[in-house]
């Protein structure tokens, strides 16, 4: 054996040494933290502004303790949205039930929930006088959830605190839609929010859904590839119902019991398919001024499309207001339209109905190739949360609205979203991405949000022209409508002028 030298030796133990700390030079480079936002655990790195699930936490400071009862006003027609019973056993129900009695525990309150119902007109003017009435008086709501067309009324009056001015809402958190802050957080004021988690919000995601059975039995296109080849347009759909009419009550009458090509509802809904075709009635230009698009080339080109598109008996407008159907989701449901617009919403009674439809989803068909996105119009039934300027502690109030928005996105959307729609409810794999576009293509319009401060409103004229096309014509409605938007406007520009603060 041939033997090896103390010098040898030396050298190899040297080696050795440097290899190791070679080594772990490297390891300790690559676990190298920023001692701002993480720390080391266990071999692992971790953030702190992120729970052990991922998810981004909120900055309301731990240790708040308001200790004292908190009085919402609250849509009663939309309470299954952000309000459950301990009792309720569905996994939604459940969710929306903890993330309350987090909010509870963790600002030291007590909710006490006053509901009153809102959509109808009648209930409307009934909501807003009980908001008045606190605010010149009462002193008693310590916030506000109504559907997101009346809060601006209030706002207009100055009953709204701006909600860009608290204590603890952060504009920047991803539970607040940054789209809507895009448009509605004018000269830094802002006086509702939408959450982008709540189960309001999501369930009203506007989309086409299309009966699969009925695409393959005719031989069309499948919308998701039409959607990844920028093939989706109004022109497509109108090419592809051709031919689907039939009259399935023998009665030799078009109605809405027969079946057809593509249908959807003649309330809110049909607002979709204008503001789908990138229709902006008003927008904010980067001085941050408002400007009014309504006699846009666009505005008139998709108003056409759309009455195109309803031209024939291939297509229904269906008025749910006339036909005796427990459902505006019905026509749907039967299997009798290949496409259907309607909100997500739609997704979850297919399942608690117990039908098995082989349906996928599609975003609002585009104008035309050349538009630059998709959009997704949420119609007037969502959740808007506001402040009255009158509430006994507006940093409370702040807390509790930021707060039950991020419990939202940690505890209701995983389940309402991640799980139900893309996953549960869901009968196609292609349906996640689909449903993530949707929700990613999603607009907002400062005239719609506004609708009910106008004297004369652009939405119900528009729905006009698509409905008796005859009857009416964008361009000369424009021209009635134009001086009293005009100066509408410009009074809601004075208003947020005189609100401006440092």
């Amino acid at each position: 054996m041939k033997h090896i030298s103390n010098i040898t030796r030396i050298l190899l133990l040297v080696l050795s040494l440097v290899m190791i700390l070679s080594a772990f030079a490297a390891c300790k480079d690559n676990n190298t933290v920023d001692t701002d936002t993480e720390e080391e655990t266990e071999g692992e790195t971790t953030d702190p502004r992120y729970d052990a699930d991922g998810y981004l936490k909120d900055a309301i400071p731990d240790g708040l303790n308001f200790k004292d009862e908190f009085i919402v006003l609250a849509a009663g027609t939309q309470k299954q949205h952000f309000w459950a019973e301990e009792i309720d056993t569905t996994p939604i129900g459940k969710a929306i039930y903890e993330r309350n009695l987090t909010v509870e525990e963790r600002l030291g309150i007590e909710f006490n929930w006053v509901f009153q119902n809102c959509y109808e007109q009648a209930d409307q003017a009934t909501f807003q006088s009980m908001v008045e009435n606190d605010v010149l008086g009462a002193h008693e709501y310590d916030t506000v959830i109504s559907y997101n067309l009346l809060p601006y009324t209030m706002a207009n009056k100055g009953y709204c605190v701006n909600l860009a001015n608290t204590k603890y809402i952060d504009l920047e958190a991803p539970w607040w839609p940054q789209v809507f802050l895009d448009h509605m957080l004018y000269k830094n004021q802002i006086f509702t929010l939408v959450n982008a988690s709540g189960k309001g919000t999501i369930e009203n995601l506007s989309a086409i859904f299309f009966n699969n059975e009925l695409i393959e039995a005719r031989g069309l296109e499948s919308p998701y590839d039409l959607v990844a080849n920028n093939q989706w347009t109004v022109a497509k759909m109108k090419e592809m119902i051709v031919g689907t009419y039939e009259d399935m009550n023998n009665n030799n009458t078009v109605d809405a019991y027969d079946k057809f090509g593509v249908a959807t509802s003649t309330d809110a809904r049909l607002s979709c398919w204008y503001f789908g075709l990138g229709v902006k009635l008003i927008s904010r230009n980067e001085a941050d001024e408002l400007e009014l698009n309504a006699a846009d080339e666009r505005v008139g080109t998709a108003i056409d499309a759309i009455v195109d598109l309803f031209s024939t008996d291939d297509s229904c407008l269906v008025d749910t207001t006339n036909i005796s159907t427990s459902t505006p989701y019905a026509m749907f449901a039967e299997e009798r339209a290949v496409f259907y617009l309607s909100v997500v919403q739609l997704a979850e009674y297919l399942v608690y109905a117990d039908l098995e439809i082989d349906y996928g989803i599609a975003p609002i068909p585009k104008l035309d190739a050349e538009q630059d996105r998709y959009y997704t119009h949420l119609p007037n039934t969502h959740d808007a949360w506001y402040i009255p300027i009158t509430a006994r502690n507006i940093d409370c109030s702040s807390a509790v609205i930021e707060c039950m928005a991020s419990e939202a996105y940690r505890q209701v959307e995983p389940v309402y979203y991640d799980t139900n729609l893309k996953q549960r409810y869901a009968p196609d794999e292609r349906l996640a991405d689909m449903y993530d576009l949707v929700r990613d293509s999603i607009t907002f319009d400062f005239n719609y949000i506004f609708r009910f401060v106008f004297t004369k409103d652009c939405d119900t004229w528009i729905r006009n022209c698509i409905r008796e096309p005859l009857k009416y014509k964008w361009s000369s409605s424009w021209q009635n409508l134009k001086d009293a938007v005009e100066y509408d406007l410009q009074k809601i520009v004075n208003t947020y002028d005189m609100r401006v603060t440092d």
